[in-house]
């Protein structure tokens, strides 16, 4: 379910626009705890 590509537009965001960061990590921290959470539910 991870995506490896959406790990990689994240570590190039950080590259490019630096202030983002924040808002960035915030977004990318929710997809990975609704993954999380999707595990959890299946098993």
């Amino acid at each position: 379910l991870y995506d490896l590509s959406y790990d990689r537009h994240f570590a190039g965001f950080l590259n490019a626009a630096p202030e983002g960061c924040i808002k960035m990590n915030g977004e990318r921290m929710l997809y990975l705890q609704a993954e999380a959470a999707w595990h959890i539910f299946r098993e």
